[in-house]
């Protein structure tokens, strides 16, 4: 898939994207299209039809809460969306939220969005730090608690923007992790 452009500030039935040749029941009608945000929940994609037929409204439909959810339009001008559940290793998470920072203002973005993300990079990081600890030892322990206690502080304190600029984390040689979740390349994934 191919974002050309991330579209914001559609949150409402008020402020929908407003799809014109939308096929419903083999004709064309109106679609609105939002993204709704619920504090505590997170956003979700929203839409009502104009019924063809009756030239009524539909109901309101909703697809699940997840973290982040956002409208794009692709290469052919056609309406998406996308979901970020930032639910995946933290390494991971840092991929995905640098190249997210690269595709949209955050200011865009509400105070609900940001502070889902950004609870949810906390989660992820803290849980992956408890899983993996459990495998080290003496100085390969204590360089890994300060380096997460700073890095957590990090991810709570930082402006937003700059949640994934936290310190890279060398391990020795002889670290008993070969496989981390936490550390690694923060290199913009180019899976989108």
């Amino acid at each position: 898939m191919e974002i050309v452009k991330i579209l914001t500030g559609h949150t409402s039935r008020k402020t929908a994207f407003v799809v014109i040749d939308f096929k419903f029941l083999r004709q064309s009608t109106t679609k609105y299209v939002w993204i709704e945000t619920k504090p505590g929940f997170g956003d979700r994609l929203a839409w009502q039809v104009l019924h063809p037929k009756t030239v009524e409204l539909s109901k309101i439909y909703y697809n699940k809460f997840c973290v982040f959810a956002f409208l794009f339009l692709d290469k052919n001008g056609l309406l998406k969306d996308e979901v970020i559940p930032f639910d995946q290793s933290s390494r991971s998470n840092q991929k995905r939220f640098v190249d997210l920072m690269t595709r949209i203002d955050p200011s865009k973005l509400s105070f609900e969005q940001q502070y889902h993300i950004r609870k949810k990079i906390y989660e992820v990081f803290l849980s992956n730090s408890i899983s993996e600890q459990k495998y080290l030892t003496g100085g390969h322990l204590g360089r890994d608690k300060d380096w997460t206690t700073a890095t957590l502080d990090h991810i709570e304190k930082s402006p937003f923007a700059k949640i994934a600029d936290y310190p890279p984390f060398v391990p020795q040689k002889d670290c008993p992790i070969t496989d981390p979740l936490r550390w690694g390349d923060p290199t913009p994934s180019t899976d989108w």
